[in-house]
């Protein structure tokens, strides 16, 4: 064991077997049986299950009863194999739990990237993979990733229609700006919901959003329907926000 880390409360078991071994463990804890592989919470008394103490042989359980609710762990095994508890052979579902995993991922992301790209996208921070990594791998697998737009953007990265054989392309999320809180994203969106933005002004006096966020859109090229240039947007929204006789909402 290299590594382990609290898993929370669960329900756990104790095994008892003919020969005297005992065991506590959840009813998901695989053993090695006669019939191969099974969770604890699929045994029955009778059944023989795998001891090794010098050498193996199957021990047949005489009960399995209720332990009630204790601390439980996750350990990380080094390298790929199975190791013993209490004698017991048991499983390194670790290995088994991430191969199905990683089965899975694969299969989504061939078969379904816009829809996998914009979730990965959506539920960050997880620590693994940065988003410009996330959404530079789905471009180079040909996947139309489209710019945060004031006028299409939603709070989170959404899928819009799209040609070839993706069908869809990802429109980034308004949660990609730096610095956006949700508030501030849920204004544009309901602003836009009432009519679309006619110009940077419709769009200053309509949103309420203090300077900081309205440069910051500016910057991000958010306003990019509106006016093209990004240091012509930064220099309206600017002087719309001074206009409407804030200047002090930073």
């Amino acid at each position: 064991v290299v590594a382990g880390k609290r898993s929370g409360k669960k329900q756990v078991f104790k095994l008892r077997t003919a020969l005297g071994r005992e065991i506590e463990a959840t009813a998901n804890h695989p053993f090695l049986t006669m019939n191969g592989w099974k969770k604890l919470g699929d045994l029955t008394v009778g059944d023989a299950v795998a001891i090794a103490k010098p050498d193996v042989y199957w021990d047949r359980i005489v009960s399995i009863e209720p332990a009630g609710e204790q601390e439980t762990y996750d350990l990380s095994i080094d390298g790929n194999h199975n190791f013993l508890a209490n004698d017991f052979v048991v499983h390194n579902s670790h290995a088994a739990s991430f191969a199905l995993i990683a089965y899975a991922t694969c299969w989504v992301r061939k078969h379904y990237l816009a829809e996998f790209t914009a979730s990965l996208l959506n539920a960050q921070p997880m620590g693994f993979y940065a988003p410009a990594q996330i959404v530079g791998d789905a471009q180079r697998h040909g996947l139309e990733i489209r710019p945060i737009d004031v006028e299409a953007s939603e709070w989170d990265c959404t899928l819009e229609p799209a040609g070839g054989e993706l069908r869809f392309a990802v429109r980034m999320g308004l949660r990609w700006v730096k610095g956006m809180q949700l508030a501030e994203g849920g204004a544009i969106v309901e602003a836009r919901r009432e009519r679309a933005f006619d110009s940077i002004e419709d769009f200053v006096r309509r949103t309420h959003l203090p300077m900081r966020m309205q440069t910051a859109l500016a910057e991000a090229g958010a306003l990019g329907a509106l006016v093209r240039e990004r240091r012509d947007a930064l220099w309206q929204v600017t002087g719309w926000v001074v206009r409407q006789g804030d200047p002090d909402r930073k």
